[in-house]
């Protein structure tokens, strides 16, 4: 069928699930698109010793190509349709990736078939709220009315995302709000942020409706806390709820949210009842609230934690965090004096990091001092350590180099812990000046693809959290490492490498990864036909096919077979 990923071999023994065709009418633009639908079942996973590799006298499966972008849009949306979880990811970055035309076949196919399925409209409103706009109003109200909680409440956030420009809603979100968690949560929340008096006194009628869901009710008013003005009367109608439900144990949550809406604005009216009624040192609800009041009894508690020497590190960093809802003169010297005799190594990271995002400038040149000094205070190592995480956490790229530096004396002295958190900090502060050093680094590290701990599986988990700017000067280095430009690469270096290029790169990477279909290790190689699925290049679909009449493990055949279907739709058809 034209257009369609059908696949044409027959007979294999072990065969992913059979795709099927589906066409669907797309109602974008005015237009009508054709759209075809093949999916194949994800393969499990296994260990490569229980499945040796074999040869396979079955042919790889072949998909047809799209004839237009409107058919290849088409298929990502049927995948979506199809909800299985590996599949919506890829579908979902494809169409990302085609942008505006991606963007309007999602919302014309959930105008259609919100109802009937509901797992697609929760893909959809999720793609929808990466760009939100105020022609979504209308579809997002439609979604109010979903049976489905979960799509209640992404449409709600829709709303919200929008902003003012939804006013026609604030029907639509006070009749979803009332409907309890979760969609009290978004509704409660969307209608503030509308940010008009008449959403302040929709909000206000659920808050004070006694015969209302109790959650509902104590959204409403968690909800009025983050609207930047409140009316009189609605301060007022407020403190009426908490006089109410003030001391009266099955309206503690109540109270606590109504409370919450005061705190938030200073209101001294309540403050009174949190000191006098709760236990700071065990009620964590009451310490947050007078914490947001920058209540002194707070403080009181927050720096007796901080100052004592038996508390455990949970209730250290939670007394930090509290700490943040103080203004910058009453923090400092609190911090000063606590960083002076915490021991603990990720309690004192985030006080000098707290420090830092304070605007304390002499931080990070304390920190770089740290990072230099043999003896590094009294502490030695550890605040080296700290040093790095504190730097990583401030996210600066003018401190990459004096991690590196720091990485190199590491690597000197035989600390290979320091070392491995010296170059994560790095790439988190992502001067793309470093993205050579640190994947030279990278490709030099010889484990294994399962060692428990090395430089090369640290730097791949922190790779997607680096900044952008960083991945995208590292991407060409990623690629070199691939070709062997920084010498062999080791197993663990290379599985990581490959993972890397697909968060950075795109097809240039692609004849470098075709190499390793055929790799001992059978993470590699499943990890390259992956990539290979949606960064073919010229060459990818013909080295996948190639690679499936080799010895291989059943699992990798599978993935092998995974990524032909997906080649007709990595990229737009001209």
């Amino acid at each position: 069928m034209t257009g369609s990923r059908r696949a044409s071999s027959r007979g294999a023994a072990e065969r992913p699930s059979r795709v099927r065709v589906l066409v669907v009418s797309l109602a974008a633009g005015g237009a009508a698109a054709v759209a075809a639908l093949a999916f194949v079942s994800r393969a499990p996973s296994a260990p490569p010793d229980r499945f040796p590799a074999e040869e396979t006298a079955d042919p790889p499966p072949r998909f047809e190509r799209p004839r237009t972008e409107a058919e290849r849009l088409g298929a990502l949306i049927q995948i979506l349709l199809a909800s299985d979880p590996d599949d919506t990811e890829r579908a979902r970055s494809l169409l990302l990736a085609a942008g505006e035309p991606g963007r309007e076949a999602v919302a014309a196919t959930v105008r259609h078939i919100l109802e009937s399925n509901t797992a697609f409209a929760q893909h959809a409103f999720d793609l929808l709220l990466l760009s939100p706009r105020p022609s979504d109003v209308p579809l997002a109200i439609a979604g109010l009315s979903s049976r489905d909680p979960d799509v209640v409440s992404r449409a709600a956030a829709l709303l919200g995302r929008v902003g003012p420009s939804a006013a026609e809603a604030l029907p639509n979100l006070a009749s979803a709000a009332r409907q309890g968690y979760p969609m009290s949560e978004h509704a409660c929340g969307a209608m503030a942020k509308l940010g008009s008096p008449e959403a302040e006194a929709e909000l206000v009628a659920i808050a004070v409706d006694a015969a209302a869901d109790a959650g509902a009710r104590q959204q409403a008013m968690v909800a009025l806390g983050t609207m930047p003005r409140l009316a009189d009367r609605t301060v007022a109608a407020l403190r009426a709820v908490a006089d109410v439900t003030r001391g009266t144990p099955e309206s503690r949550q109540t109270y606590i949210a109504a409370a919450s809406s005061l705190a938030t604005r200073k209101d001294p009216h309540v403050l009174p009842g949190l000191r006098e009624d709760f236990d700071l040192r065990r009620d964590p609800q009451a310490l947050n609230l007078l914490s947001r009041a920058n209540d002194e009894a707070a403080l009181r508690e927050i720096v007796a934690r901080l100052d004592a020497k038996l508390e455990d590190t949970k209730r250290r960093l939670e007394a930090l965090f509290l700490l943040e809802f103080f203004p910058p003169d009453v923090r400092i010297p609190i911090l000063r004096r606590a960083i002076e005799s915490i021991d603990d190594e990720d309690t004192l990271a985030a006080a000098w990091e707290l420090l830092g995002k304070t605007g304390s400038e002499e931080v990070a040149g304390e920190m770089r001092r740290l990072l230099r000094s043999e003896a590094a205070g009294a502490r030695g190592p550890q605040d080296r350590k700290v040093a790095t995480l504190v730097l990583g956490g401030l996210r600066k790229p003018e401190d990459s180099r004096a991690l590196l530096d720091a990485a190199e004396r590491a690597a000197a002295a035989g600390d290979e812990e320091l070392r491995m958190f010296a170059l994560r900090g790095a790439m988190l502060c992502g001067d793309p000046a470093a993205a050579e050093p640190i994947v030279r680094v990278w490709a030099a590290d010889a484990s294994p693809v399962d060692a428990p701990i090395s430089v090369a599986a640290n730097l791949g988990s922190i790779f997607p959290e680096a900044p952008p700017a960083f991945r995208r000067a590292a991407a060409p280095h990623v690629v070199r490492a691939l070709r062997g430009e920084f010498g062999a690469l080791g197993e663990g270096a290379l599985l990581q490498f490959v993972l890397a290029a697909a968060a950075a790169c795109g097809e240039e990477a692609s004849p470098a990864v075709q190499t390793l279909l055929r790799h001992d290790r059978r993470e590699v190689r499943e990890a390259a036909a992956r990539f290979l699925g949606m960064q073919p290049g010229p060459d990818g679909e013909a080295s996948l096919r190639a690679a499936w009449w080799g010895k291989q493990d059943r699992y990798t055949r599978a993935e092998i077979a995974r990524s032909l279907s997906w080649v007709p739709l990595a990229k737009p058809v001209p």
